[in-house]
Order: C-alpha cells, then sequence, then structure tokens
C-alpha cells in the first residue's frame, strides 16, 4: 500500500521527538524529471485558506517564528493518551504520563501568564483517566502486522499530474538535496498523502478511526466542524486503504476524542470532554478523495505560472490570525527579506516523525 517511490517509513513505534530539517516540497526521482511531492493535511490547508499563504508555507517553506504552546500541549495530551492505548491503564502507565509532563515542561517552559502549565497537564490527564478507565479502548485497539494501530504514520499514493513544464522557481527552493538555482523541467508529480492516525478500534460495529483534539473551543460549532472536515475523512480514506481488502467495507468512520481547555474559571471548572461519532459513507470517501486531487492539482497549476494569489476577505477574512498578516501588507519587493529574517523560521514540522 506504500508508493513504491517514498521512503520507508517504520510502524508501529512509540513517539520520539526528532528534530527535522526544512522541508521541501519535492523529491527527485533519480535520472527521470518525475518527482514526488507528500502532501500533508496541514500543509495543504493552508492553501485552502489562502493561496499566497500555501505559497509561502509549502515553497518557500517559511513560518512565523511564534510560541507554540497551544500546540505543544496537544502534542503532549498525544503522548500520554499513546501510553494509555499501547499499554492499557495502570500504575506504571500513570507514572510514565506523570514523567512525560515533567519531561515537557523542562524542554518547553511556560510564561508565568500561560493557564496551559504541566500541572494543569496532570489534572487534565488525572480526570481523563478516571473518566474513560471503563471505555475499554486499549482492548479494542486494531493490530495489524502484529503491532498495535497506535499513532501510526502512512503514506499512501494519490495521483500522478502531468506537467511538462519548466517551473518558475529555483530548483534549490523546491527540491530536496539539490543546489541549482535554475528553473527545473518537471515531467510529471507523484502526489504521495501522508499523515499519522492517532489510533485505530476495532469493535462489534467495525473499524474506527479515533481522533483526538486539544482545543480552547467547544460546543456544536467544534462538532458540526469537523463533520465534513477533509482532514477527518482524510484519515478515514487512509484507514481504508491501509486494511486489508476484506476489512475495508468495516471501516465506519471517525471518534472525536474532544478535550476542550480553556483558563480556569472562579468555580474551578475549565476542561471539559467530549466524545462525537461521524459516520462517512463511501461516496463521502470518494468525494474526499475526488476534493483532494483536485486541491493539489489547483496548487500546482499555481506554480506553474509563478503566481498564487492572495485571498483577504472582510469580517470573516482569516488574514488577522495568519503567520502573514505582518508581510502581506510590505512592497513585493521586500516581501522575500522580511521571509528570509528571524521573524520567520523554517517550516520542519512532518507527521510522519511527529
Amino acid at each position: 500500500m506504500l508508493d513504491p517511490l517514498s521512503v520507508s517509513i517504520p510502524l508501529g513505534q512509540p513517539t520520539t521527538k526528532i528534530v527535522m530539517p526544512r522541508k521541501t516540497m519535492l523529491t527527485r526521482v533519480p535520472d527521470t524529471n518525475d518527482y514526488i511531492w507528500e502532501v500533508d493535511y496541514s500543509s495543504i490547508s493552508s492553501f485552502m485558506e489562502c493561496p499566497r499563504r500555501g505559497q509561502n508555507k509549502i515553497i518557500l517553506a517559511r513560518e512565523l517564528a511564534k510560541e507554540q504552546t497551544a500546540t505543544n500541549f496537544g502534542r503532549l495530551f498525544h503522548q500520554l493518551e499513546e501510553q494509555r492505548m499501547r499499554y492499557g491503564l495502570n500504575d506504571e502507565v500513570k507514572k510514565q504520563q506523570h514523567e512525560k509532563i515533567d519531561e515537557h515542561f523542562s524542554t518547553y517552559p511556560v510564561s508565568p501568564d500561560e493557564y496551559r502549565t504541566g500541572s494543569r497537564m496532570v489534572d487534565v490527564i488525572n480526570k481523563y483517566n478516571e473518566i474513560h478507565a471503563t471505555d475499554n479502548y486499549p482492548e479494542k485497539v486494531l493490530i495489524i502486522d502484529g503491532q498495535p494501530f497506535v499513532e501510526r504514520p502512512f503514506k499512501l499514493e494519490l495521483c500522478t499530474i502531468e506537467v511538462n513544464s519548466v517551473i518558475p522557481y529555483p530548483e534549490q527552493l523546491l527540491v530536496k538535496d539539490v543546489v541549482s538555482d535554475d528553473f527545473p523541467y518537471i515531467r510529471n508529480i507523484h502526489v504521495i498523502y501522508v499523515g499519522k492516525i492517532d489510533t485505530g478500534l476495532l469493535d462489534a460495529t467495525g473499524i474506527w478511526v479515533v481522533d483526538s483534539k486539544t482545543s480552547s473551543r467547544g460546543g456544536r460549532e467544534f462538532e458540526e466542524a469537523f463533520r465534513l472536515s477533509l482532514q477527518t475523512r482524510g484519515y478515514v480514506w487512509a484507514m481504508k486503504r491501509i486494511v486489508e481488502e476484506s476489512l475495508r467495507d468495516k471501516v465506519m468512520g471517525l471518534i472525536m476524542n474532544a478535550i476542550i481547555i480553556r483558563p480556569l474559571t472562579k468555580t474551578g471548572t475549565g476542561t471539559t470532554f467530549s466524545r462525537h461519532t461521524y459516520f462517512y459513507s463511501e461516496d463521502s470517501i470518494q468525494e474526499w478523495e475526488d476534493n483532494m486531487k483536485a486541491i493539489v492539482s489547483d496548487f500546482i497549476s499555481h506554480m506553474q505560472r509563478g503566481y498564487f494569489p492572495q485571498h483577504s476577505r472582510s469580517f470573516i477574512s482569516p488574514c488577522a490570525h495568519c503567520d502573514y498578516s505582518e508581510n502581506c501588507p510590505l512592497p513585493r519587493s521586500q516581501r522575500a527579506a522580511d521571509l528570509a529574517s528571524p521573524l520567520y523560521r523554517d517550516v520542519t514540522w512532518n507527521p510522519m516523525y511527529e
């Protein structure tokens, strides 16, 4: 199921933190004019929000150098839940969870006014373990290739797009391990969809993807946001291609494991837990594939033109919270120098190694 042109990836190993180099968009297939593009939802969603943002994130591989307290807090929760799902909930796992919390906040200290602290995470995981102590999730974890399906990375072929043109960007900007400033001629781009699934569960009703989300937002709007989400449907699309063919019809959908964390109130509340089930039909999953093929094709069309327009709207515009909200207003002649400044950093995140 893995594309033969893509590199091998380890399966079923506990999560470790790896420092990655700058993330280039393409890898050349040796001795050809074909290239591989490994697309993850996080990067392509930047293009879906605004083409210019997509260019900055994917081609230029620069992002705002800002604190990632909320993201780091969410990643830590995933590591703690990974321990529970792999080994069950027992005293040793609880001890390991607390040790991971101490280790995390010694590596990523937070400011004094931040509410996502080590003590807060201890409170969150203790309550979470108590509430879900009898969910039997660890016993229901899907086993594939002799390994529990927990924090499982995937690389799956999505499509091949014919380009047959010179791309007006320096090759060293686009292609891994290349130093040439020439504009590359590209014949085909083989698109590989990559990501990581939190957990696969098997119960009497079928196979389910479980995706944990830590957020400060909750309620009906939060629940509805994932009903048609390309992210969550993409996980189910991937699961259907990872399991053996005889089990594909048993992949039912996704369970959203929501952990809503806000600043503590005077009454001491501020953390809520909920789970939401999303059934995805075969037609819905096929539509996801059609949508994603069209989106990556649109990205490549912009790249062939050498121009990614800005999408800025009134009132509901995402610009105010965009990494590039201070870059786009600059004269065009100054934007490249601004992105190269210490205000920004290289994009290095890769779901394969997170």
